[in-house]
């Protein structure tokens, strides 16, 4: 990441045969919010939903080391890390 800036982009889609890959036709899916955390796993207040196609764009005010983490939806199980 660039010293004065970052973009984080997530994306979120049904992975309708399970085997980790999206795959076509396997649709994105909105209403999924991630967070950025800093490098000691701390949020820094920034969180995003995805949109009807399943993408979010986070962008840090800060530089540094960041890790995206995705809010857990009851029900749903992940396939791909």
């Amino acid at each position: 990441l660039a010293p004065d800036s970052a973009t984080l982009f997530a994306y979120k889609y049904h992975d309708l045969d399970g085997n980790g890959q999206r795959d076509a036709g396997e649709p994105g899916l909105p209403g999924w919010t991630f967070c950025v955390r800093d490098a000691n796993g701390v949020n820094v207040g920034l969180c995003q939903s995805t949109d009807i196609d399943g993408f979010a764009i986070l962008a840090p005010n800060q530089a540094g080391d960041f890790q995206l983490c995705e809010v857990a939806q009851s029900g749903w199980a992940n396939t791909d890390p």
